[in-house]
């Protein structure tokens, strides 16, 4: 095989430049004191910007994975994979078959790297066990971190923009779009199409729509679903074990293909209960501690100024308005006395911005700081 890799249309998202650089990338770690190679190789990589940026990504993934290989996590997800082999399948791969398996392992870690994901941080690394648990399973594990919030293209032309420290779950197939909300918010913009549903599904309720946008925040204590445009269906479901869509299961429980385990999967089925529909502009909310659903309108401005790195505040109890803020800092504020928290304040701050926030507080309400650290500000009433 010829070493000269003809070069598609430059773009850094192009397959067949990143396919191109995932090969320069394994050539030349197997290779790499070939001059002819080398030469090859330079030549391709001085032919446009997008070849560099791709090899440098792909080659950096693959560092990382190397690296990520030794962490317990990792470490911890290669032994699942292992186990899952019952000692039949063993002694029928052989020793061979089995080192294909752990290269899998870090072909996926790669692939994972250098998709972007959360970036080439060490948190994204420790997501990998996670991540590779659900693209085995054929689906897709998005997370955010404390503060951060990022937007993501979907398959079939839909966005998924995440909140401060989200989890999500994509599976797709022919005939259903599916994604759990595990943890956090998401917004979601759909594309249209009639024969594939598109159902999210956050603790025991199923949101449906077919080309929308809506806001869904799922929290301890409450589920609330927030209609911006077109028109969605909420409905109760009843969890049982089946084969089916996206599930919110540990990651411990995801089989991987061909495991024989048997493990259950979830997937909602309807209850007899009534569905809600919601128009734009309405909000549906589920407490935890009152299983009757409220049906309000909803401030649209205020329930997607996240997007905008913003939270807005009008007449929201102190004690309410703490924990929005607290959602996006490790450094967390708090109240010296509880009775505080029905203090009723307004106004604009932007997302992890806690400083600010209590300047703001200090300055305009009678509190006072008794306390602050890195990982806390205390507040007690003012005189």
């Amino acid at each position: 095989m010829s070493d000269t890799l003809q070069s598609p249309q430059p773009h850094l998202n192009h397959p067949a430049i990143r396919d191109q650089a995932a090969a320069w990338s394994d050539r030349l770690r197997h290779r790499g004191g070939d001059p002819a190679l080398r030469v090859a190789f330079e030549r391709w990589y001085a032919a446009h910007p997008a070849h560099a940026e791709a090899f440098i990504r792909i080659d950096r993934a693959h560092g990382l994975a190397r690296a990520a290989a030794s962490t317990p996590a990792v470490a911890a997800l290669e032994r699942e994979m292992m186990q899952r082999l019952t000692r039949r399948r063993r002694r029928q791969w052989g020793q061979r078959s089995l080192a294909l398996a752990a290269s899998l392992l870090l072909m996926t870690t790669v692939g994972l790297l250098a998709a972007g994901g959360n970036g080439f941080t060490l948190q994204a690394v420790q997501h990998l066990p996670t991540q590779a648990r659900h693209l085995l399973a054929g689906e897709r594990y998005f997370h955010t971190t404390i503060g951060e919030h990022r937007a993501i293209a979907l398959a079939d032309g839909s966005t998924l923009t995440l909140n401060t420290g989200s989890r999500v779950v994509v599976r797709y197939r022919d005939d259903r779009r599916s994604v759990s909300l595990q943890a956090g918010q998401a917004l979601f913009e759909v594309a249209k199409d009639p024969q594939r549903p598109f159902v999210v599904t956050a603790r025991n309720r199923t949101i449906t729509a077919l080309g929308t946008a809506f806001d869904v925040r799922l929290t301890a204590d409450d589920l609330a679903v927030t209609l911006i445009e077109g028109k969605v269906e909420v409905a109760e479901v009843a969890v049982a074990a089946a084969e089916g869509a996206a599930a919110t299961i540990p990651d411990s429980r995801f089989p991987i293909p061909g495991d024989a385990s048997g493990s259950p999967r979830l997937t909602p089925h309807p209850s007899r209960l009534t569905p809600h529909v919601l128009s734009p502009g309405q909000q549906l909310l589920i407490a935890a501690a009152n299983p009757q659903p409220v049906l309000r309108d909803a401030d649209l401005k205020r329930t997607t100024s996240w997007r905008n790195g913003q939270l807005i505040f009008r007449e929201d109890r102190l004690a309410d308005a703490i924990d929005e803020i607290n959602r996006y800092s490790t450094r967390k504020v708090e109240l010296a006395d509880p009775a505080l928290g029905d203090l009723r304040v307004s106004g604009i701050v932007n997302t992890g911005n806690t400083a600010v926030f209590v300047e703001t507080m200090v300055n305009y309400y009678p509190l006072r700081i008794i306390q602050t650290s890195d990982e806390r500000v205390v507040l007690a009433r003012r005189g």
